[in-house]
């Protein structure tokens, strides 16, 4: 009996020795299901931050090295004809005159500073206070109400990257801004902007500008009206083009000497006398320059523009692939200069030629006008009058029209036509342009 007790006892000890230690082990506290979430939110949030930053990484790793002379030259366009043959380069022979620093007026450099980057002195290539107040404004105002690029920047996109608004050409734009203001001085970096930058009209620069607007070849005698006229335009150089909009170009220019008197550059009163000054009063008297196939080459600017938003085909390094036939637009030229079967009474008969495929409506080859100059009214595509008695050679000739040996023949004979002057001898025109 003993034994048998102490057995019974024994277990009892061994059984009330397990019942504690699985009271022990219940009383522990489950995981909540709040925390589970909290683990998995923080585990998914480390997953893809080491995925962005891996991602950043190969971004980085693979921006293209710094270069001296891709910093100092612009980064062209090239266009292609119809058949993909290059033609143009279009910043290979853009007018250009270096400048330096020291040459730089005080009041132009502060229309610059004011208008594009207020704190360029002071921050290591990207503002982050500007990147944080571009973020609040396109939140409260909608996207794209305000940009954060820094002069530095600037210049390693019009020099290095393309125009492609992608998470990779920013992330590459600020690595590089950081890198290009550890190695260059600013004002260094600033000499690059301020030569390297398009002012429209075909001047690169704002030697070439100064020249090109206000036939100013030292700096020193820029005024502060010129000073932020010049500051302004590069943000729409055809938008802003003095001689063609003027009423913009004006707003503009107040909009920079409004900015000026913001960051303390300038007094209101000094603002105000500059404001004015009428726009045609600074301006130099526009000289013509005929370039072959400029006419081309501006309506295809347009399109550009028109499909792709601001880019222009001047600074942002585009293959361009065009419906242009050579031969078209060099008999299209040489006609329109008097070249050839024809020969105009004087200057003052005006005329423009369109060249299309009849099949596809592809343009061919384009002539502006007489003597055309790029950034002047190109009457085969901007004008906005009817054609009224234009069509009269189409619809009273239309049966000359044909198609020999699948090349499309234009035979047009207009004897006589009478003017202010009395009558006058056109002749015969005859050109012909490939068609599939």
């Amino acid at each position: 009996m003993s034994k048998e007790y102490n057995s019974r006892t024994e277990r009892r000890k061994a059984g009330t020795e397990i019942n504690k230690k699985q009271n022990k082990s219940s009383g522990k506290k489950k995981p909540t299901k709040f925390k589970r979430i909290l683990i998995i939110v923080l585990m998914a949030g480390l997953i893809v931050f080491l995925g962005v930053a891996g991602l950043f990484t190969y971004y980085i790793s693979t921006a293209p090295e710094l270069n001296a002379e891709d910093l100092q030259e612009p980064f062209s366009s090239k266009l292609y004809t119809e058949d993909d043959e290059f033609f143009a380069d279009l910043a290979g022979t853009e007018r250009r005159t270096r400048v330096t620093y020291d040459d730089l007026p005080q009041v132009y450099v502060d229309s610059v500073l004011a208008t594009e980057d207020v704190r360029f002195f002071d921050h290591s290539g990207v503002d982050i206070r500007r990147i944080l107040a571009a973020v609040w404004a396109n939140i409260t105002d909608g996207f794209g109400s305000q940009g954060a690029s820094t002069i530095t920047q600037q210049v390693i996109k019009q020099s290095l990257l393309s125009s492609e608004k992608t998470i990779e050409r920013k992330v590459q734009e600020q690595y590089l801004a950081f890198k290009l203001d550890r190695e260059y001085s600013k004002e260094e970096i600033f000499e690059m902007y301020v030569n390297k930058i398009y002012f429209g009209q075909g001047a690169y620069g704002v030697a070439e500008a100064a020249e090109t607007y206000f036939d100013k070849n030292d700096l020193s005698e820029l005024t502060l009206a010129e000073s932020a006229m010049l500051a302004g335009l590069p943000q729409r150089p055809s938008g802003y083009d003095p001689y063609n909009n003027p009423d913009l170009a004006k707003d503009r220019m107040n909009t920079v000497l409004h900015l000026m008197v913001q960051h303390g550059k300038i007094s209101e009163q000094e603002a105000e006398e500059a404001r004015e000054v009428e726009i045609s009063s600074m301006l130099a008297e526009q000289t013509e320059e005929t370039k072959q196939y400029q006419a081309f080459i501006d309506q295809v600017r347009k399109e550009v523009q028109d499909k792709m938003g601001d880019v222009d085909i001047y600074k942002d390094g585009l293959k361009i692939y065009t419906t242009l036939d050579p031969e078209a637009q060099e008999l299209t030229e040489q006609a329109l200069k008097g070249e050839g079967p024809i020969s105009w009474p004087d200057d003052q008969l005006q005329t423009s030629v369109a060249v299309t495929n009849t099949k596809t409506g592809a343009i061919k080859a384009i002539g502006g006008g007489r003597d055309y100059a790029s950034g002047g009214l190109n009457y085969a595509s901007d004008d906005p009058r009817q054609a009224g008695s234009t069509m009269k050679p189409i619809t009273a000739y239309g049966r000359r029209l044909n198609s020999k040996n699948g090349r499309l023949t234009i035979s047009w004979r207009m004897n006589r036509f009478s003017s202010g002057t009395g009558p006058l001898e056109i002749g015969t025109i005859r050109t012909s342009a490939g068609c599939p």
